[in-house]
């Protein structure tokens, strides 16, 4: 796989609003022929069928990968390649995935919705999920620029310390 990707990882269900995230890359590849592949990691139920023929279809044929469900081994190494992960969620309990893609040291973009604001706090960058060109303009600041990723990294690796078990139990 090539080196560098954005990052999803979840089911890939109605509530995770992953529209928003395509409507977004297709903005994103439309600005930039060098855009990195977008990886939607996790289970795919049947009512997913429209996204996965939409992620397989002009613009984003080849652009897209969807490697279904990830095991817990298997995850590490799906963090450790993206350069930004992105829970575009109008739903979501505690937000688990950008807890451990903090923890591998992956700059998180969260919808401010749910629990995410509380999960990434100060370390990630928080959009409105409705809102597909602003997370298309982060995605473009963040996979532009290498200081900003790095600092990202760094705070998000902070912030997942607050909810080791330790902190948590």
């Amino acid at each position: 796989a090539a080196p560098g990707c954005i990052l999803f990882l979840g089911t890939l269900e109605p509530r995770k609003n992953l529209g928003v995230l395509l409507d977004a890359y297709e903005r994103l590849i439309a600005r930039s022929a060098t855009a990195p592949p977008l990886v939607l990691a996790g289970h795919t139920p049947p009512d997913a069928a429209a996204l996965v023929a939409r992620a397989r279809r002009p613009p984003l044929a080849g652009r897209v990968e969807l490697p279904g469900y990830v095991s817990a081994d298997e995850r590490i190494d799906v963090y450790r390649r993206a350069l930004v992960f992105v829970l575009p969620s109008h739903t979501e309990g505690f937000g688990m995935p950008a807890v451990e893609a903090m923890v591998v040291g992956v700059p998180v973009l969260a919808a401010d919705r749910g629990a995410l604001p509380e999960a990434v706090g100060s370390a990630g960058r928080l959009f409105d999920p409705a809102d597909a060109d602003a997370l298309a303009d982060a995605l473009d600041q963040i996979l532009g620029d290498a200081t900003l990723r790095e600092r990202m990294r760094d705070d998000g690796r902070r912030q997942a310390q607050k909810f080791q078990w330790t902190a948590t139990a």
